[in-house]
């Protein structure tokens, strides 16, 4: 599979960011450990989401802070699914109940969201008291990650918890400039 990503790679802030951590188009790391890991604890291996593994694997990107007219974008997201899924007992299940898709961890970001990916490509996220789609594929995601153009979706909240600071704040975010 290849990974189509266009819309990151035209942003020249966002392909900077990919440069600066050390990711290329033709980059291939080996993934069977950390894949086979992860099946062992009934994650279904997603071709996508392994192919993405393969081009990020063990990558830390971190995102811009103060992009001229956009949002912030967050501080990091760490190409590391086993140490990832190690902090999210139990989220499999009612992810995969609740987007109604196999998904399979592809890291975090910020050390406290799950990010994962489903059959479908799409990219979803789990923190605390909430599960987000974060992308309809990967380069929107990764594009969303890097540029912040706009917040994720909020598809479950756990109940009586509050709603994520960043989402009861949306007047306050600056409007971009840019599609």
């Amino acid at each position: 599979m290849v990974l189509y990503l266009e819309r990151t790679l035209d942003s020249p802030p966002a392909a900077d960011a990919l440069r600066a951590c050390g990711w290329s188009p033709d980059r291939r790391v080996e993934t069977t450990p950390q894949v086979d890991a992860l099946a062992k604890q009934g994650y279904l291996p997603q071709p996508a989401a392994v192919d993405v593994l393969k081009s990020f694997l063990g990558l830390e990107i971190k995102g811009r802070r103060s992009v001229p007219g956009c949002r912030q974008g967050a501080s990091r997201m760490e190409f590391r699914p086993c140490r990832a899924d190690g902090q999210y007992e139990n989220v499999r299940d009612y992810v995969e109940k609740l987007v109604e898709e196999p998904v399979f961890p592809l890291g975090s970001v910020d050390g406290l969201e799950l990010v994962l990916m489903g059959a479908s490509g799409r990219v979803y996220g789990h923190a605390l008291w909430w599960v987000f789609e974060r992308g309809g594929d990967f380069d929107e995601f990764l594009f969303q990650l890097l540029m912040r153009r706009k917040d994720p979706v909020l598809l479950w909240q756990a109940p009586g918890k509050p709603r994520p600071w960043w989402l009861t704040r949306e007047s306050a975010w600056p409007k971009c400039p840019c599609p």
